[in-house]
């Protein structure tokens, strides 16, 4: 009885870190052009699917910047919030 109780709090345990993958916080940096997907262009905190915004629970900061940035944003309504600091193209 003790060997299925450790079980389900291992597999509760499992399921808890799995909900929380892919919440993430992510800053632009634009360190490698315009395109979203690419990874040298944010930083981020918290456990995201990837390395660049791609799910509904990521968050986003465009930083304000002299001269502004261009940014390839695909799908941006998968995004749950999206702050901009400055003027941005979306090209």
């Amino acid at each position: 009885m003790r060997s299925v109780g450790r079980l389900w709090g291992g597999c509760a345990l499992v399921m808890a870190a799995a909900s929380l993958a892919g919440a993430a916080t992510f800053t632009w940096t634009g360190g490698r052009c315009c395109d979203r997907d690419e990874c040298d262009n944010w930083t981020y905190t918290g456990l995201p699917a990837t390395c660049y915004p791609s799910t509904s629970s990521d968050d986003v900061t465009i930083p304000s910047i002299y001269g502004g940035w261009t940014i390839d944003l695909v799908d941006i309504e998968l995004l749950d919030d999206v702050t901009i600091l400055d003027s941005v193209d979306f090209g």
